[in-house]
């Protein structure tokens, strides 16, 4: 079986938000049995970084032993082109979000009926009379929320078809600890410090609890802004850019091979 999980956004080693690792995690867990293949974009990575030469005229694919990543460098690129390789790949299951759903269905109905979307929900449903319409079709068979909270606010027709999968947690890649030892730990760790996220709740636990250390890891598209700059003002608080490097991934063995060509 083919699975496509194809968006607009990017995706490790590029992204570093929380869906975006749920995601990939999801995606690791998925390869142990399945054909997997991720098509994405990483024009705001890219802008991030200054890198504009980049933006217009490259994808960078991954194939490693866990699944093959295309990277488009330009939403251009990568809406005009992404389907190529859709057709090509002939996929039995296509993830999608909404930033890519409207071109997904329209390769459903007119290329390949017997292919199966499967819509994923990360984050609280925005309403939208075109999403919503494309969602009731029979083309998209399952819809996959992240908690029961984000099924809950799907409207009532859609939740029919929807089910609640966690998080996948690979637990041989992180330390676990009992309960009472969690009580002992002077560090706290934070990522994307902005106040959607919990910035001023960060401030105000590290100015009620002097002795212990806040590490506070700034996303790659996170400019300074208030919370960064009174966190930085924080004695028991350390603002640290997040780096997310592809040479770093090379040395390490987790790539075969990176290509860039126009």
């Amino acid at each position: 079986m083919k699975i496509l999980f194809c968006n607009s956004n990017g995706l490790h080693p590029y992204g570093c938000s929380g869906a975006e690792k749920t995601i990939y995690d999801f995606l690791l867990y998925l390869c142990n049995n399945y054909d997997v293949l991720s098509i994405n974009c990483i024009e705001n990575y890219l802008l991030s970084k200054q890198k504009f030469s980049y933006i217009n005229n490259h994808k960078i694919i991954f194939n490693n032993k866990n699944f093959k990543k295309i990277f488009f460098c330009s939403k251009e690129r990568f809406y005009n082109d992404s389907i190529k390789y859709i057709i090509d790949y002939k996929p039995n299951i296509i993830f999608s979000q909404l930033n890519y759903l409207e071109q997904i269905f329209d390769y459903v109905i007119k290329i390949n009926n017997s292919c199966k979307i499967v819509f994923f929900q990360h984050g609280e449903f925005k309403e939208s009379e075109q999403i919503v319409n494309i969602l009731e079709t029979k083309y998209v068979n399952k819809i996959i929320c992240c908690s029961q909270y984000v099924k809950n606010t799907l409207p009532s027709n859609l939740q029919k078809k929807a089910f609640v999968v966690y998080p996948y947690f690979d637990k041989r890649t992180y330390k676990i600890y009992d309960k009472d030892a969690l009580y002992h730990k002077d560090k706290v760790l934070f990522f994307n410090p902005i106040k959607n996220k919990g910035a001023e709740i960060v401030i105000e636990l590290a100015l009620k609890m002097p002795n212990i250390n806040f590490q506070v890891f700034k996303a790659y598209n996170i400019i300074e802004n208030k919370y960064t700059r009174k966190m930085s003002n924080i004695k028991n608080i350390n603002v640290n850019e997040f780096e997310l490097s592809i040479k770093k991934n090379i040395q390490r063995g987790k790539t075969c091979y990176i290509s860039e060509y126009n």
